[in-house]
């Protein structure tokens, strides 16, 4: 059973905004930006001073775009133009480059923060998420709608190469030490784990050996990085700080009524898209535990877990 750490809180914070979206939590939590109507963000991360983004502008071009805490968030950057309007699939950073994906023409880009040079790594069909690990980075993709699948991508040469097939639709995954997580989207919903032994000899399936929970459903996943040995977990409508090491001990952190999406993590929290399909499509970002002062309100959410896992 869940425990909601908001529960331990005598106040939570609920931001709604005029014609957008709206995200509970018993963290301090803050609006930093908001997308026109019929935009949407499909991709997150930050590094450093700087988040960064994919940005879906309805019919008009997809563009990946920067925005810095130096100026509180207001003014994009545009970094990419795809010149056509691509479903953008995510953003992650790995050695000095952004990755970043769509499913629409299935390209995969990077793009180098030292010298802002953008480059096709290759294509790969129906991507949805991307991790790094043993220095490979790990697809999470589901071709021709056929069934999910996790492939090894050399970084160097773009060739993928299949390690786990399923008849899941496309599912969250990240790494967790050199253990990979992956987020089972269709019912019956769950976590799987795998070592990377098992990842490099591939022949994989989602099978009972390798369930780690069943939950309520994957979204998306971030590794908190300012608190290792979690994660976040989204399955749409919340926000879930998950243990790496013990299974059930998830407790939610966020909620909202609208479409909880990407997110990212720095040493203080979470970044997170909320997105409102019910009208026009409009997305914005909040940021949850935002100040430094406030980060031990994340840790004491992680010490609760800690405390169940022990008394589990």
């Amino acid at each position: 059973m869940k425990k909601t750490i908001v529960a331990g809180f005598a106040l939570a914070f609920t931001i709604v905004p005029t014609f957008a979206q709206s995200l509970t939590s018993g963290l301090p939590t803050t609006e930093l930006f908001r997308t026109d109507l019929g935009q949407s963000i499909t991709g997150v991360e930050v590094e450093g001073t700087s988040l960064y983004y994919l940005l879906q502008r309805g019919a008009a071009s997809t563009q990946l775009l920067r925005r810095s805490a130096l100026d509180g968030y207001a003014t994009p950057t545009v970094l990419f133009d795809y010149g056509t309007s691509a479903y953008g699939s995510f953003v992650k950073e790995f050695g000095g480059k952004l990755y970043f994906g769509e499913s629409s023409a299935n390209t995969l880009r990077t793009f180098d923060l030292g010298t802002s040079a953008v480059s096709t790594l290759g294509t790969v069909e129906k991507a949805y998420d991307i991790d790094f690990s043993g220095g490979f980075g790990w697809v999470s993709a589901n071709p021709g709608y056929a069934g999910n699948q996790i492939m090894k991508l050399d970084l160097t040469t773009g060739v993928t190469t299949t390690v786990l097939t399923s008849s899941d639709f496309s599912g969250p995954l990240v790494f967790g030490g050199t253990s990979l997580f992956y987020g089972r989207a269709s019912a019956p919903a769950g976590l799987y784990r795998y070592t990377a032994a098992e990842l490099n000899a591939g022949g994989l399936s989602l099978d009972a050996g390798h369930l780690y929970e069943a939950n309520s459903g994957n979204a998306y996943f971030e590794s908190l990085e300012g608190q290792p040995g979690f994660f976040a977990r989204s399955d749409f409508a919340q926000i879930t700080v998950q243990d790496f090491m013990t299974p059930g001990t998830g407790s939610t952190i966020a909620t909202s009524t609208n479409t909880i999406g990407n997110m990212a993590s720095d040493s203080e929290g979470l970044f997170v898209a909320v997105t409102n399909y019910s009208l026009l499509d409009r997305s914005a970002i909040f940021r949850v535990v935002p100040e430094p002062g406030t980060a031990s309100l994340l840790g004491l959410a992680v010490a609760l877990l800690g405390t169940r896992r022990r008394k589990g």
